[in-house]
């Protein structure tokens, strides 16, 4: 199920690749979703996909996990980061 857009979900998608968002609000939320994932499975997979930058193929090849899952842990991170960025007040527009 997703809660936010193609559109939105490629937005903070695009934060993550750059780590550094330029709003203060958007960095705290970067941190908040890095912290919540922390030490877990999507974590570790997060850490492949946005910091080294890894394809999806390659993640589900070094983890043993498939693409499929791959993609739906990556939504479950963006969307858990765009529930941040509700509370914090930042324009995200939910579906659902």
């Amino acid at each position: 199920m997703n809660i936010i857009t193609r559109k939105q979900a490629k937005m903070i998608d695009d934060l993550f690749f750059l780590y550094q968002a330029p709003d203060p609000l958007w960095q705290k939320v970067i941190a908040d979703t890095w912290n919540k994932y922390q030490g877990t499975d999507i974590g570790c997979v997060m850490q492949r996909r946005y910091i080294y930058g890894e394809k999806p193929e390659q993640i589900s090849d070094v983890m043993g996990i498939r693409v499929s899952t791959v993609f739906s842990w990556r939504n479950e991170f963006l969307h858990y980061a765009a529930l941040v960025a509700v509370r914090h007040g930042l324009p995200i527009e939910l579906t659902q």
